[in-house]
């Protein structure tokens, strides 16, 4: 795919929306996550945490530097510039029509071609379930691509995390193993953290393979796991 000059303008990934809101949303998440750490781990496994948080959001960042800089674009901007960001700036100026365009993508109806010709992935609808996530997370970063990358680089580490927790607890010997089998491979990092399908489809698959562990094997049967279960699987048909 040959990139013009205009989308070349148009990525602008690390401008001044991205110096102001991301070390925000970094202080954000780091506090959540320092807070929340001591319940979702235990003293073994407790090292893993802030380090495979860590290399999710390194890796999310250094996606959206190598894509600009060395591709000079790709599926990131994609779903980011030509996807979630016109959607945003319908939904903020004109609501009506941006909510029609979230839910109804694909169509041309009234008040929709003008957000339609912006998108690229307007018909294909796996891949429009990705923008729609960035959206999403555009309405809290006021689409920022790095503040986004990141908050997909923190869906991807809560799907890491809960498939590392899914074998470690069967396996407690294993921790140091399946810690980098599950959070530090470098691929996995670097193609499964930034905004691609690929993290969203491995984020979910680590949150589906947590659910099936916690019906099947702890027998722990909820209305909350049978629905985060069913919530995620169809999440995976969708990408």
């Amino acid at each position: 795919m040959i990139y013009d000059t205009q989308l070349l303008a148009e990525i602008n990934t690390y401008g001044n929306p991205d110096l102001i809101v991301t070390p925000i949303v970094l202080i954000l998440i780091y506090g959540l996550a320092f807070g929340i750490r001591s319940s979702v781990t235990d003293e073994v496994n407790r090292v893993y945490f802030i380090p495979a948080l860590t290399v999710k959001i390194i890796g999310a960042l250094a996606l959206g530097f190598i894509y600009q800089f060395y591709y000079s674009g790709g599926d990131t901007f994609t779903y980011h510039t030509h996807g979630s960001r016109p959607l945003w700036e319908a939904l903020i100026e004109t609501p009506a029509n941006g909510i029609k365009a979230f839910f109804y993508h694909g169509t041309y109806g009234a008040g929709l071609w003008s957000i339609a010709e912006k998108i690229w992935y307007w018909r294909d609808s796996s891949s429009f379930f990705i923008i729609q996530i960035a959206t999403i997370f555009d309405l809290i970063t006021f689409s920022s691509y790095s503040a986004t990358a990141v908050l997909f680089s923190v869906l991807s580490f809560i799907g890491g995390w809960m498939l590392y927790l899914t074998f470690y607890t069967s396996y407690p010997k294993a921790y140091r193993i399946l810690a980098y089998s599950c959070l530090f491979v470098p691929s996995v990092i670097f193609w499964g953290s930034g905004i691609l399908k690929d993290t969203v489809t491995l984020a979910f698959v680590g949150i589906s393979t947590y659910c099936v562990s916690r019906l099947i094997i702890d027998r722990k049967i909820s209305i909350l796991n049978v629905s985060l279960l069913i919530c995620f699987i169809l999440c995976n048909f969708f990408c």
